[in-house]
């Protein structure tokens, strides 16, 4: 592994798995390319670990020096959480200021224990760091993107 991954699903893969148990139970949890799981409702909660792009080192640091014949890549991934934000009850009545700051809260140390999660993670704390992590409020929905950059590398390389 000191290579990095050998394939965006591996990295993927260990993304959900650093991620562990963070997103409650009943949390949807979507893998694929970008914007695959954008149709699925964010009612109940949903986490989408989505590939973003992907570039040669070449062009952004390394995390590890290589061996002979591997070539670095990296792969940016976006981790999506969003959650229902319903401003009215059935009775058309607005929630007091004091759920609002709770449900607000609640984001936020959502983001945060993801962030904490990837970051103790091992061995994938080597291979995998954030980026940025940004708010995002689709409509009925609120939650945050986390950008991570993975390394994979294709190894074992010859000429043809």
């Amino acid at each position: 592994m000191a290579h990095g991954y050998s394939s965006p699903l591996a990295a993927l893969d260990a993304v959900v798995a650093c991620l562990g148990t963070w997103p409650v139970t009943g949390t949807v949890v979507h893998t694929g390319s970008a914007g695959s799981g954008l149709g699925i409702d964010c009612c109940p909660a949903l986490v989408r670990v989505e590939t973003a792009s992907f570039q040669p080192l070449s062009e952004v640091r390394t995390f590890k020096q290589l061996g002979k014949g591997c070539k670095p890549q990296a792969l940016f991934i976006t981790v999506s959480y969003r959650e229902c934000w319903v401003a009215q009850d059935n009775t058309k009545s607005g929630k007091a200021p004091a759920e609002y700051t709770a449900m607000g809260q609640n984001v936020v140390l959502g983001w945060w224990t993801a962030l904490e999660r990837m970051a103790c993670c091992s061995p994938a704390n080597q291979l995998i760091e954030l980026v940025d992590v940004i708010d995002h409020q689709p409509d009925g929905c609120v939650g945050w993107d986390m950008t991570l950059q993975a390394q994979v590398s294709f190894c074992g390389c010859t000429v043809v």
